[in-house]
């Protein structure tokens, strides 16, 4: 319609009086399109009608801001929760995640939300001073009330979803800080460890010298008949009792429900170099597999498979050596 009007505007008025066809016959000499002349009201109504047909069939600018706000708020809350949980394991000197990849991951965020917020004030300020017009969306209209309190409404909850989650992200330890944690976890696990070797060896102490008397008092007093019918009483009760703690223990065992999300790599990588070696061949698949769960963020996957690569590489040496001694 836009074009089938563009060029009424530039057609010159003749004062004969042509028939119909000579009307819808009228040609534009720059573009060579044909056209037809109309009245003012005609023309007011035809551009009015013009305006309708594409508000209903396109966008409105609102509409295209919400749904990347929306995008981007997606986004953070599938990221956010692994960098808590890497932040949290690296804090406290595990060594299940990669220092450089939470810090890839936690730049990833901070550039993630400032998209969230810049598109939230652009939604604020849709419609204020100048209309805002993008690709494929309908012209501004002047804001009504409705319209500007949801404008603030938006912007103020990503505001607060940015405050409550970004300004409070936790901080990632520096190399240093996470190489003297993990020295002070290894030395507390060696300590922790002789400490339980020592207590089991005083355990194991404290019940020998408890048999040696045993022993001693039987060899020095008499033997007694053991009671017939409080022996066989004893299994019946333990025997009963049996049924209840292991069906309790299933019942647990069966309320503890672990939900995974899925997530698997891609069988069939197209850039992996086959070799005749299937331990090498092995490898490579593992490093391909480690490559897909960075992309997609599964850093967990990244801690295991790299775990597994390591086994597999240390494997090969060992395998290596002794081939060629």
């Amino acid at each position: 319609m836009t074009s089938f009007l563009a060029g009424i505007s530039g057609l010159r008025r003749s004062g004969s009086q042509g028939s119909l066809n000579s009307l819808l016959s009228v040609m534009d000499s720059m573009t060579s399109e044909q056209h037809f002349r109309v009245c003012r009201h005609c023309m007011v109504r035809l551009q009015a009608r013009d305006n309708q047909v594409e508000q209903r069939t396109s966008k409105p600018t609102l509409s295209l801001y919400y749904e990347k706000l929306m995008e981007y708020r997606s986004l953070l809350e599938r990221l956010l929760p692994q960098y808590v949980q890497m932040a949290e394991s690296l804090s406290a000197g595990e060594t299940t995640y990669n220092l450089q990849d939470a810090e890839e991951l936690r730049m990833k965020i901070l550039k993630t939300g400032d998209n969230l917020n810049s598109m939230a004030q652009k939604i604020r300020n849709l419609g204020i001073g100048s209309q805002d017009v993008t690709d494929g969306a309908a012209s501004s209209i002047p804001l009504g009330a409705r319209q500007e309190l949801l404008q603030r409404r938006i912007f103020s909850t990503s505001s607060g979803f940015l405050k409550e989650h970004i300004l409070s992200l936790p901080k990632l330890p520096t190399f240093h800080e996470l190489k003297e944690t993990q020295e002070r976890r290894r030395l507390e696990a060696e300590a922790r460890l002789a400490a339980e070797k020592e207590a089991m060896r005083q355990a194991e102490e404290r019940a020998s010298e408890i048999l040696r008397r045993r022993d001693k008092e039987s060899k020095d007093s008499p033997r007694t008949t053991p009671n017939r019918s409080s022996s066989s009483n004893t299994p019946s009760r333990s025997s009963s009792s049996t049924p209840v703690s292991f069906s309790t223990s299933r019942k647990k065992q069966s309320d503890e429900v672990v939900v995974d999300t899925g997530w698997g790599p891609n069988l069939c990588p197209p850039n992996v170099t086959e070799t005749d070696d299937p331990m090498i061949q092995q490898m490579n698949n593992l490093r391909n597999y480690i490559k897909q769960a960075r992309e997609a963020n599964r850093y967990d996957a990244v801690a295991t498979l790299e775990a597994n690569l390591k086994e597999l590489q240390g494997e090969y040496k060992k395998q290596q050596r002794l081939m060629n001694p």
